[in-house]
C-alpha cells in the first residue's frame, strides 16, 4: 500500500489486518516503484496524490518496467470521486478504484477482485466496523453547525474487535491525526502569508480524508471547501477558509480529549 498520510495507513492497514491481510506500507510511488521492483505483489493500493512522485507516474513506471508475469494489480486510492480522476487512473493503468475513506465493504471487494481470500468476507459479525462517513465532496459547501464535530461510531466501529487493545490502539490513531492536524495547521498558515491557494488546497484534500477516516467530519467538511475554493481565492477568502480549518482542528481535538466523558463527543 502506498499512502504518504500516517492517519490513512493506520486506518487502512488496521481494515487490512483485520480482513487477514498484512501489507507493506510505503509512503510514496518512489518507494511503491522499489518495492514492486523487489518483491512480487499480487495487488498494489495506490493513493494518487502523494510526494516525490504521484501515484500516476509510479503507475506508468511499473507497467513500463515490470514485465507481464510480475505485473500487480494496481487500485487507486482517493479522495477525489470525479469521473475524469477515475478516468486518468485508468489510462495511466491503474485496473481499479476505492474512494477515501475507505469503507470495509468496498475494500472487501477490491481484495476479491483481485483473488484475495478475505477473512470473514461473506458473513456479518457483530464486531464488522460500521462504513465510515465518505469525505465530504470538495463542491459542497462549508462546514455547519449541523454536523457532528466528531462521530465516534468510526473509531468505535476500527476498533471493537480489539478488546482490551482497543483503547491503545485508537489512542495511537487519535494522536497520529493530531500531529497530523498540527503539521497541517502550521504549513496552512505559511500558504496564506505567501498567498499561495494552490498549496492551500493540496493541504486541505489530505486532510480531508484523513478527517473522515477518524470521524472528524465537521473538519472534514471544511477542508473540502478549502480544497475546492482556495486556488482561485483572493487573500481575505484564503484567510477565511483556512480560519475555519483551524478552528475545526481545535474543536475535533477538543472533542477527542472528552471522548471518555458520555454525552460529550459530536457536541
Amino acid at each position: 500500500m502506498a499512502e504518504d498520510n500516517e492517519v490513512n495507513q493506520k486506518v487502512a492497514g488496521l481494515m487490512l489486518g483485520r480482513l487477514g491481510q498484512r501489507p507493506d506500507i510505503v509512503a510514496n510511488g518512489q518507494e511503491a516503484l522499489e518495492a514492486v521492483r523487489r518483491t512480487d505483489y499480487d495487488l498494489v493500493l495506490m493513493d494518487v496524490q502523494m510526494p516525490v512522485m504521484d501515484g500516476l507516474e509510479a503507475t506508468r513506471r511499473i507497467r513500463t518496467e515490470l514485465p507481464a508475469e510480475r505485473q500487480p494489480r494496481i487500485v487507486a486510492m482517493t479522495a477525489n470521486a470525479l469521473v475524469e480522476h477515475r478516468t486518468e487512473s485508468l489510462e495511466a493503468g491503474m485496473d481499479d478504484h476505492l474512494a477515501k475513506p475507505v469503507r470495509p465493504e468496498d475494500l472487501v471487494a477490491v481484495l476479491q477482485r483481485a483473488g484475495a481470500v478475505v477473512d470473514g468476507a461473506g458473513t456479518a459479525p457483530a464486531s464488522a466496523p460500521p462504513a465510515p462517513p465518505r469525505a465530504p465532496d470538495a463542491a459542497l459547501p462549508p462546514a455547519t453547525s449541523r454536523t457532528a464535530v466528531v462521530d465516534p461510531a468510526v473509531l468505535d466501529g476500527l476498533v471493537s474487535a480489539m478488546g482490551a487493545a482497543g483503547a491503545e490502539v485508537r489512542e495511537r490513531l487519535v494522536s497520529a491525526w493530531g500531529r497530523d492536524a498540527a503539521e497541517s495547521v502550521q504549513r496552512l498558515a505559511t500558504a496564506v502569508a505567501a498567498h499561495d491557494g494552490a498549496t492551500a488546497s493540496g493541504i486541505g484534500h489530505a486532510m480531508k480524508s484523513a478527517s473522515a477516516s477518524v470521524g472528524a467530519m465537521r473538519l472534514s467538511e471544511a477542508c473540502a471547501a478549502l480544497e475546492a475554493q482556495a486556488p482561485d481565492a483572493d487573500r481575505a477568502r484564503l484567510s477565511a477558509l483556512v480560519a475555519e480549518v483551524t478552528a475545526e482542528v481545535t474543536a475535533a481535538t477538543s472533542a477527542f480529549g472528552r471522548e471518555d466523558r458520555p454525552g460529550t463527543m459530536g457536541s
